[in-house]
């Protein structure tokens, strides 16, 4: 007969993803919640108790609307903004100067927290229908280059691939020793970035080595924070699959990306969990 006890090993992972520790401010703690938005960034939500500990009150600390903010969906649709009231009046939530949170006796605190967490989990879904279009990866990275970087950035960045086939790029950056071919991948997590990431792929493997060596190709990706095993095993294969044709950094290793492009290579194509140049460690994967 089967039972539960063969489930005992995954729940106990699952309970290992949660924590609480405490804020500078000694009145709020902070709880992990084992849940992960699709970027890969955790859900926290920050607990108050009252003074004599018999209620407490539990909010998001106004992420859901940051990470609208950084979506550039500030402003939601009239069907999203209907989504949205919709999603906190079922919940059973309140909503108070751009912050999310659930009041109750201490014996509800399991509910609270859970409830917070997945309410923000699903208001978060709601920016994917906001009128507002967030600015492109492609654009940000091109201004970063150009205004940031000090960059030469060629006017026309459409090469001819071995087949005769136009490939449109980012960007095409004049050094005074080569020039470096650059693609933006963007994207917030491994699901996001598979698409531009399968792109990218796609455009530099048509390319001449002769014309475009691998010290003169760059993919930048916008973000990438892994947190469950499975993201961090998705996230390796995809580094894999790009380093096959071309260098690959992230936008969030700046430094790194900087001295790829004056430099050139020290013979590590990851520049992503191989930092290069950065001052701190690259990101984890294994």
């Amino acid at each position: 007969m089967t039972d539960c006890t063969i489930l005992k090993p995954a729940l106990d992972s699952l309970r290992a993803e949660f924590g609480c520790s405490r804020m500078f401010d000694s009145n709020t703690l902070v709880v992990s919640t084992g849940r992960y938005y699709s970027d890969g960034d955790p859900v926290e939500v920050y607990v108050r108790p009252q003074p004599d500990v018999t209620r407490l009150a539990v909010s998001d600390g106004g992420l859901t609307h940051s990470r609208r903010t950084l979506y550039a969906a500030d402003d939601l649709s009239s069907r999203a903004k209907t989504l949205w009231d919709d999603i906190v009046q079922d919940f059973g939530v309140l909503e108070f100067s751009d912050r999310i949170y659930a009041t109750g006796p201490m014996a509800s605190a399991a509910d609270l927290i859970g409830r917070i967490a997945d309410v923000c989990l699903a208001l978060d879904s709601v920016r994917l229908l906001s009128d507002g279009s967030r600015r492109t990866f492609a654009s940000k990275l091109s201004s970063w280059l150009k205004d940031e970087g000090g960059f030469d950035i060629k006017a026309e960045s459409t090469v001819s691939d071995r087949f005769g086939n136009k490939q449109k790029f980012t960007a095409i950056i004049e050094t005074s020793e080569r020039e470096v071919l650059v693609q933006a991948a963007g994207g917030r997590g491994v699901q996001d970035l598979k698409r531009p990431a399968e792109h990218a792929y796609f455009a530099f493997t048509g390319l001449s080595e002769d014309r475009w060596p691998m010290d003169s190709r760059l993919i930048v990706i916008e973000h990438l924070v892994p947190r469950t095993a499975y993201q961090r095993k998705a996230a390796r294969g995809l580094l894999d699959r790009l380093a096959e044709v071309a260098h690959v950094g992230s936008f969030e290793q700046q430094l790194s990306l900087s001295s790829f492009i004056n430099r050139g290579s020290d013979g590590q194509r990851d520049l992503v969990t191989n930092s290069y140049g950065q001052v701190t460690s690259g990101l984890q994967l294994d």
